[in-house]
């Protein structure tokens, strides 16, 4: 029986991790365990001690490091796929239907959807979204939301039970009032306390704040309920009794609207006047596009107005419970837990066939005579921690072959020797793959490092090649080092400080000088392929480098390296570590602005640069300070400096005539144009 772990990243997955749970327990295929990310308060993220306590009731196994589970599959309910090491297939469950401004937000590089081996929606709206973006590669399906199966399903008692259990008159008209937590999305900063102006002798207010609630509101609104008969406060985790128990809801931007939309439970949303003012602003997601189908208020008048209007006549949010049954939440059944488990054996079934999946990319790994364990050290990080399917090709020396014959006994299926010689031999075997990893011996990397890389050239059509930071070999792979390279073609101040955020920085890149092929992945077929194929069968390793990216969130490493890490852990980043690299680059950016002239404007939109065609514009040259770097190291006497700028100035503007004569004042013979 295959070992499955459900991991709660924080407090507001409790509402669909917990019936998921309970279905898994009692009808689930799998052996189930817990775990749980470490609580930070500050960050929002894990779960205090009576959200813990709730779990331990359910007598799983309850584990702090998700890897001591040893399981096969995972199900997560955020996406923190890059949290989760060595926890088999990675599949998302959904919990929400809100996009918060990341979950289905066309980013260019950072996010960790790619990550995932599965992800699982609630309903036809989120595939839409994620599948036009163009920047989901991971498979999708539609299963609906399970923290409803509890109540579609009716696993529940019926709300005059659960009204006796309370000690509520059943007769009653029962408001839940649910807001979300963050200051510029929720009620609570504009209401406060004079919610309890909607409850009566005939309406039982019932307050159920969000589980990140600050202590000051908690408070605040115990005592709303000690001093007002009429007002409940909600204490347990969850959130599906209430539901219930309600016959209207009330809150802002949080799910709850949502599920009880989907329920057929009348909905009146507040609109916070700060909205846009939230990071995670986009008009986009569902929690504002949709906002237009509810009856909305802006203050306590107008919302004691809406929920009266809707009380008397429930048809008032017929509108958006049609919407979000429609295009929101496909609910129809109770049947979403069932789903999720249907999809994951399917996916489980296609990755435990013998031959495995086909090999997405091949690896060149070119070997000499001391790199046995070196060779079987990096295998060993591609195969099990690169991600996808990956077929290694050895290059040795014909007196080398019968050293690694061991190596490749341990992989059989999928490790191939190859004289240097005979590269050209396979070459139709490689391009018949779409990607080419080029790997020095001892090189690895973190978790699914391999996915990460071939995501960059997804994304990028334009790349030819994308290659990971490498603490180590400085200094073209510094970071400090190519973003002064890179920005001192031109760029504002304030651009530097919004796009080259460190989540970014892995398509924002381009390599102006050539990073050393210690690891990267090619696009099979392209000019930069094939010098490397050529390079190989003559026994060295060099490479054009145009159009080769470098990717920021993807960091390798080799045992033999005794330079400090450019950053102090293994990628991926904590959000701790990410704010810190962001503040290192403000500071470059202070700089940068002291030595490139803040009116320079790196060319149309500001987007990332990719790799020029040969009919660029005069303005475009203009603005590509490399020729103006070229002649300042001449002019300080530093030749090499000067044509390593010149070099990579004239691949992109071949044909300017003022780099032309610098080339040949400097003695340089440009390569020519393939």
């Amino acid at each position: 029986m295959a070992r499955a772990l459900i991991h709660i990243h924080r407090a507001s997955n409790l509402g669909a991790a917990l019936p998921f749970a309970h279905a898994l327990r009692h009808g689930g295929p799998w052996d189930l365990a817990l775990s749980v990310t470490p609580h930070d308060p500050e960050n929002h993220v894990g779960l205090a001690e009576n959200a813990l306590a709730r779990l331990r009731k359910l007598g799983i196994s309850l584990y702090d490091d998700p890897r001591e589970a040893s399981a096969q599959i995972t199900f997560t309910f955020d996406p923190v796929e890059n949290l989760l090491e060595d926890c088999g297939l990675l599949v998302r469950v959904p919990s929400g239907v809100r996009g918060g401004g990341r979950r289905f937000t066309n980013r260019p590089a950072g996010n960790v959807d790619n990550l995932a081996d599965l992800i699982l929606l609630p309903g036809p709206w989120h595939a839409d979204r994620l599948r036009s973006g163009g920047t989901l590669f991971a498979p999708t399906e539609i299963v609906g939301l399970p923290s409803l199966d509890p109540l579609s399903a009716n696993w529940l008692p019926s709300r005059e039970i659960f009204c006796h259990q309370l000690r509520i008159d059943p007769a009653r008209m029962l408001i839940l009032y649910a807001p979300s937590h963050e200051p510029e999305l929720s009620a609570v900063p504009l209401l406060w306390t004079r919610i309890g102006s909607l409850a009566d002798e005939k309406n039982l207010l019932i307050v159920r704040l969000h589980p990140d609630s600050d202590v000051e509101t908690v408070q605040a609104h115990e005592a709303l309920a000690e001093r007002n008969p009429n007002v409940m406060l909600a204490r347990e985790v969850d959130i599906q009794p209430y539901l219930r128990l309600a016959n209207v809801v009330v809150t802002d931007v949080s799910t709850i609207g949502f599920e009880a939309a989907a329920l057929g439970i009348p909905v009146v949303l507040f609109d916070n006047p700060n909205q846009r003012e939230h990071p995670g602003f986009d008009r986009v997601d569902p929690e504002y596009s949709f906002r237009t189908f509810f009856p909305r208020a802006r203050d306590i008048g107008g919302l004691k107005q809406e929920v009266q209007r809707v009380i008397a006549d429930p048809s008032a949010s017929a509108k958006a419970i049609e919407e979000v049954r429609t295009r929101l939440i496909s609910v129809d059944d109770g049947l979403a837990i069932n789903r999720v488990i249907e999809a994951t054996a399917r996916l489980l079934e296609k990755r435990s066939r013998k031959h495995g999946e086909a090999p997405q990319a091949a690896a060149l790994i070119p070997v000499g005579a001391g790199d046995t364990d070196a060779a079987k050290e990096t295998l060993e990080s591609l195969f099990t921690h690169g991600g996808v399917p990956v077929r290694a090709f050895l290059a040795v020396q014909d007196e080398d072959a019968a050293r690694y014959e061991e190596i490749r006994s341990k992989w059989p299926d999928r490790t191939t020797i190859v004289p240097c010689r005979k590269l050209s031999e396979i070459e139709g075997e490689l391009a018949a793959l779409p990607y080419c990893v080029v790997l020095h011996p001892g090189v690895h990397g973190g978790h699914r490092w391999l996915l990460r890389l071939l995501n960059h050239l997804r994304r990028i059509p334009e790349l030819t090649g994308v290659a990971p930071l490498m603490p180590g070999a400085a200094p073209a792979q510094d970071p400090r080092i190519l973003l002064h390279m890179h920005l001192a073609q031109g760029a504002s101040t304030r651009e530097l400080d919004r796009k080259l955020a460190v989540e970014q920085a892995g398509v924002a890149l381009r390599a102006v000088t050539a990073p050393r092929l210690d690891a990267a992945v090619l696009r099979t077929g392209s000019e930069t392929w094939r010098a490397v194929m050529r390079n190989l069968s003559l026994g060295r390793l060099e490479a054009a480098h145009t159009g080769i990216g470098i990717a920021a969130d993807v960091v390798m490493t080799h045992p033999s390296w005794t330079r400090p890490p450019v950053w102090g852990h293994m990628m991926p980043l904590t959000h701790r570590e990410i704010a810190e690299t962001e503040r290192r680059i403000r500071e470059l950016a202070e700089w940068v602005g002291r030595i490139v002239p803040s009116e320079k404007k790196r060319p149309g939109n500001g987007t990332a640069p990719s790799a020029v065609s040969q009919g660029q514009s005069a303005d475009s040259a203009e603005e590509d300070g490399r020729f103006r770097l070229a002649l300042h190291y001449e002019n300080r006497g530093e030749r090499e400096m000067a044509v390593r700028h010149l070099k990579g100035f004239l691949a992109d503007h071949p044909s300017h005539p003022a780099a032309l004569e610098a080339a040949r004042r400097m003695g340089l013979v440009p390569e020519p144009i393939h």
